[in-house]
């Protein structure tokens, strides 16, 4: 049956390629929705997550960065110690009152010469101080003579380019704190895109079990069709990145998902449920869990590696907390008869879940529940 499929593959995009391709599936899906009034709520719920994605990603595009304020601080500096030193060499001037005026600059200067080891915004400050001090009436005539002045303008220059990049930062260091990062909008935006496929596919699903309605039917095919081939874009393009790969793209794509880079979680508990043979294991970080992993692991083989021969169990179903959407773990019941209390001889162990002989799913640090040998 028809579905949008692999959600999964948001968890390992890219900040660039998880934009670009939530911006492609609002746009592709944007008048598709409207043949459905219970999707828009959804839809409208994703999309706005989405543009504040989008607010946040260009604001991430243009950070100002230490690397900037640290370029224009060592560049200040420079343009600070020149003067400094020019000045002090001219006390030794051969010119007598050129050596007397230059001592009695330099006094001046040296009131302000730990501004290169004061922190930004207070070593600009003392810059500031420094060229007033420098330009009154008093100062002035004995810069004139000792020809300083394009010392002095340099070292404005600089300092002023230093108080530009140090502001911008601290304006995107506080927009940052006001509309957020990247790592914080991601999860919320696939969670409102995973409600939107659901939808569609719980809608098809129910129309191929009841009215068969062909118009419904074409609709969500085209909604379903379009969405799993962008997703599959997005696939090969994590295919194309991965160590070793051609980097050049093949003629002709082969369709479906390029190779998965498994997820990794680490265990929380296991719980046995009762008068069953079945094991539920929980993540530690629910929110990661739901955002990475979705039904394409259903059916993958788990292997516990014991010291004498390893126990394959199968992922039979996503678990979610009572009353929860929030997917916390997966159900694992043995492929054949089994020993369970034989699977935990070691008090933790590494499990990796294989479907169609890729590696899904990294469980790490599975320890052994209280009271099994």
């Amino acid at each position: 049956m028809n579905k949008i499929k692999n959600l999964g593959i948001f968890h390992y995009l890219r900040n660039g390629e998880h934009f670009y391709l939530h911006r492609t599936l609002t746009t592709f899906l944007a008048d598709k929705v409207t043949d459905f009034s219970a999707l828009a709520p959804l839809f409208t719920n994703y999309k706005q997550l989405f543009d504040h994605e989008g607010i946040v990603f260009k604001h991430n595009a243009r950070i100002v960065g230490t690397a900037e304020v640290k370029e224009a601080d060592k560049m200040r500096d420079e343009a600070f110690r020149t003067l400094r030193m020019t000045t002090k060499a001219l006390t030794t001037n051969t010119n007598l009152n050129n050596r007397k005026l230059a001592k009695e600059l330099l006094l001046v200067i040296d009131n302000y010469k730990d501004a290169p080891q004061k922190a930004y915004n207070e070593g600009i400050a003392y810059i500031v101080n420094l060229i007033k001090d420098l330009r009154k009436p008093k100062n002035k005539t004995k810069v004139d003579a000792l020809q300083l002045n394009e010392l002095i303008t340099s070292l404005e220059t600089e300092n002023n380019a230093l108080e530009t990049v140090y502001n911008e930062r601290a304006e995107w260091l506080e927009a940052q704190q006001t509309i957020g990062n990247m790592a914080r909008i991601r999860r919320p935006v696939d969670r409102a895109f995973k409600d939107v496929a659901s939808a569609i596919n719980s809608f098809y699903e129910t129309n191929e079990l009841g009215e068969k309605n062909d118009d419904t039917r074409e609709k969500l095919e085209n909604m379903i069709v379009g969405a799993n081939a962008h997703i599959d874009n997005s696939w090969r393009a994590i295919a194309y990145r991965s160590p070793g790969h051609n980097k050049k793209p093949t003629p002709e794509p082969t369709p479906g998902p390029g190779p998965v880079e498994p997820f990794r979680f680490i265990a929380a508990k296991q719980i046995f449920l009762p008068g069953t043979v079945t094991m539920y294991i929980q993540a530690s970080e629910f929110e990661e869990f739901d955002a990475a992993v979705d039904e394409s692991i259903l059916g993958a083989i788990i292997n516990f590696q014991t010291e004498e021969d390893p126990n394959h169990f199968t992922v039979s179903a996503l678990v979610s907390r009572d009353g929860e959407t929030l997917k916390t773990g997966i159900e694992l019941v043995p492929s054949d008869d089994q020993d369970l209390l034989g699977t935990f001889s070691d008090p933790e162990i590494t499990v990796e879940a294989i479907k169609n002989e890729q590696v899904m799913l990294i469980i790490e640090g599975v320890r052994a529940p209280a009271g099994l040998a």
